[in-house]
């Protein structure tokens, strides 16, 4: 579901109003925002994988040129809003280091913890196929994902739990920084479920963000709150979503 447009100065006064008036509460005993870090999760652009609609998981696919415009495109209304990234990170798979890359301008640190959720049997396979070969796991993963776990491969409570970690973890390192996560589709829906509060039953409640889209959160290393979720009106015409068998 993707965000309703704003206007630059809007936006502006979002992120203002967000440092101004968001404290913590008892996990760090009432820190005041400025000890918080500012996460920006950025979802890779249009890959190989996305133009073909396979589930990639952990294969190494590429951007398409689209993609890699989209990444520009993110690069650009950061800057427009006036962000200025501190750090930068992201999976160790290429299409995210590369997203991170031209969209902050800055060198990748990756992180194994970040990837798309390891989908075993799956991976490779077109998710039209999925519903055919694995009726009653990907069944689960359509209707009740929270409770999924793609054949041979992790859970999404496993996959969950890697990625919330890391982002406390990336936070505990730049406290009072703004850092960019380049991510993936199923990482950065668990991490909107975690900010939210939800429980993993409840986790189909977040929709998949799109392409390129940015989703941020603050983060005092323990916890994870809400900004907005999958920004991305910046695309305009080049916006790309995921298929509606996911």
């Amino acid at each position: 579901m993707p965000s309703k447009p704003f206007c630059r100065k809007a936006q502006q006064g979002r992120h203002r109003l967000a440092l101004k008036n968001y404290t913590v509460g008892t996990a760090t005993g009432g820190m005041e925002i400025e000890m918080q870090t500012l996460v920006y999760v950025l979802r890779h652009g249009q890959s190989e994988g996305n133009l073909v609609n396979a589930f990639v998981g952990w294969g190494n696919a590429r951007l398409t040129p689209k993609g890699e415009h989209q990444a520009a495109l993110a690069h650009d209304f950061l800057e427009s809003i006036g962000v200025s990234i501190d750090r930068a990170y992201s999976s160790t798979l290429i299409r995210a280091e590369r997203t991170a890359e031209i969209a902050s301008g800055l060198p990748v640190t990756t992180l194994d913890d970040l990837r798309e959720i390891h989908a075993g049997e799956w991976e490779g396979k077109a998710y039209a196929d999925l519903c055919t070969l694995y009726p009653e796991s990907y069944g689960v993963w359509l209707k009740d994902v929270g409770a999924a776990k793609p054949d041979g491969g992790e859970t999404v409570v496993e996959m969950s739990r890697r990625v919330v970690a890391a982002i406390c973890a990336i936070a505990k390192e730049n406290p009072g920084k703004t850092v960019l996560v380049g991510c993936h589709g199923t990482p950065i829906r668990a991490i909107e479920t975690a900010a939210r509060g939800y429980s993993f039953a409840e986790m189909a409640k977040t929709p998949w963000a799109s392409n390129a889209s940015l989703s941020c959160y603050l983060c005092d290393g323990e916890r994870i709150s809400p900004v907005f979720y999958s920004l991305d009106y910046y695309l305009g015409d080049e916006r790309t979503v995921l298929p509606k068998n996911v």
